[in-house]
């Protein structure tokens, strides 16, 4: 099969500039976990296709907006979480749960602010949605609704994100190649032995099931549930409620990605893309806890964890070593297409929902030399 996204669509300035607002602005991206927003007037910031964003819980309502005062246009929260009402901190306009100004300092001073014109300051709001433990948010009115979004794949997600145990490890990577290349890499299992013959490959996943709907799909490598390294890893989650028999790696398009190992330790992964040519990725690995009179001692889950962290970020700089090759590589293409298997059968889907959004006409040569 044919790829259906050209060589120079991972380096071309104009092409990344049009993906902000025809995929960025368009998708569902992920903000944060719903822990970091649980309580009253908690908050948390995200950038989302070049803009500002701060989520804001308001008596346990979450609320979603453009992080720019509509006073003197500062952002109105310069750092990433806290917990405080949401107030501009260079004049100390203070806003409500639909982003109306309530509190203007030395409002008489301000001509013809009527109840209308203060209503017409509000900020910009934009659409949020939790599924379970996720908190996702979207610029865009008229895209699908989450739910739709992630068709059936949403109540497993949510399912999933409700297991999710002790937040063992946050590891943070900038990567020199398009956020594209980044996503295709998780995508496939086809690379594993090459890339990964020390690591990933030990799980000894076999070619697994795909599954697709709507803009999520899945794929399960299996695994030999009877050898006895498994055996002894999974004996202290028997009652876990999700099993999984090898590894479980789900994508909602166009950045988001999670993952599980037997239903134990789990992984999600934001991609922001910085540039036509650089990625940020942040990777949050957790670990369910034991089983309630299980014989896995503190020691035993400490070592756990510590192998469960080294394996992920060993996986991780493999991964940034070969995407950070192939960016080299893309450079030198031109317009040239790559060929994919029925191994990299959610590429070719990811491709095609990337062409719903960016139609051919967006794709074409935009002057721009890499």
């Amino acid at each position: 099969m044919k790829a259906r996204i050209p060589a120079s669509a991972y380096h071309e300035d104009a092409i990344f500039s049009r993906e902000g607002e025809s995929i960025f602005a368009r998708g569902w991206a992920f903000a944060c976990f719903y822990s970091s927003v649980r309580e009253h007037n908690a908050w948390v910031t995200a950038k989302v296709a070049g803009r500002s964003i701060v989520i804001q819980n308001f008596s346990g309502e979450l609320r979603c907006f453009l992080n720019v005062c509509s006073h003197r246009f500062s952002e109105i929260r310069l750092s990433q979480t806290g917990n405080d009402p949401l107030r501009c901190p260079y004049h100390g306009w203070t806003y409500d749960s639909d982003g109306i100004p309530s509190g203007i300092p030395h409002r008489p001073r301000f001509e013809g602010l009527t109840p209308e014109c203060i209503r017409s300051l509000a900020l910009k709001r934009f659409r949020v949605q939790r599924c379970g433990e996720l908190v996702f948010i979207c610029l865009s009115e008229h895209a699908l609704s989450l739910n739709e979004s992630m068709g059936s794949f949403f109540g497993e997600i949510e399912n999933l994100s409700g297991q999710m145990g002790e937040l063992v490890d946050i590891s943070e990577w900038n990567l020199e190649c398009n956020w594209k290349i980044l996503v295709e890499n998780t995508l496939e299992a086809y690379h594993v032995d090459f890339v990964h013959p020390l690591s990933f490959s030990k799980l000894k996943a076999k070619f697994g099931d795909f599954r697709f709907d709507s803009l999520a799909n899945s794929f399960l490598g299996r695994t030999d549930m009877e050898n006895p390294g498994v055996g002894r890893f999974v004996a202290g989650f028997q009652t876990r409620p999700h099993k999984v028999e090898g590894y479980l790696h789900l994508s909602l398009f166009p950045n988001f990605l999670m993952s599980t190992s037997y239903g134990i330790v789990f992984s999600v992964q934001r991609i922001v893309q910085l540039s036509a040519r650089t990625t940020h990725m942040t990777s949050y690995l957790f670990h369910r806890a034991v089983d309630a009179g299980s014989r896995v001692t503190g020691g035993m889950l400490e070592l756990m964890h510590e192998s469960a962290v080294a394996f992920n970020r060993q996986v991780l700089t493999e991964d940034r070593q070969i995407c950070e090759a192939v960016q080299r590589g893309v450079l030198q293409m031109g317009e040239a297409t790559g060929l994919l298997s029925e191994e990299e059968l959610r590429i070719v889907a990811f491709h095609e929902t990337y062409a719903s959004f960016m139609p051919p006409a967006r794709l074409q040569d935009s002057g721009t030399e890499a």
